[in-house]
């Protein structure tokens, strides 16, 4: 029936998770959530970086990691 409208903070968090999106992809996908902050600082944008992390964690953005095996 009635859906509720989103939240202020809503609508930023997806404003935002396109600007994450957009600095990921150009990364390769191996920038984790201080080097999306940093490019986000450098583009003009003023969040904290837990927020970042928060939005990277719901949508699974996870940067790529090697497995290191050593052999002894």
């Amino acid at each position: 029936m009635f859906k509720k409208p989103l939240s202020d903070r809503a609508i930023e968090d997806n404003r935002l998770l396109k600007l994450i999106k957009r600095f990921y992809v150009a990364s390769g996908g191996t920038y984790g959530n201080p080097w999306i902050h940093a490019d986000l600082r450098e583009a003009g944008e003023t969040y904290i970086v837990n927020r970042i992390a928060r939005i990277m964690r719901q949508h699974k953005l996870n940067r790529w990691c090697l497995s290191i095996t050593y052999v002894v």
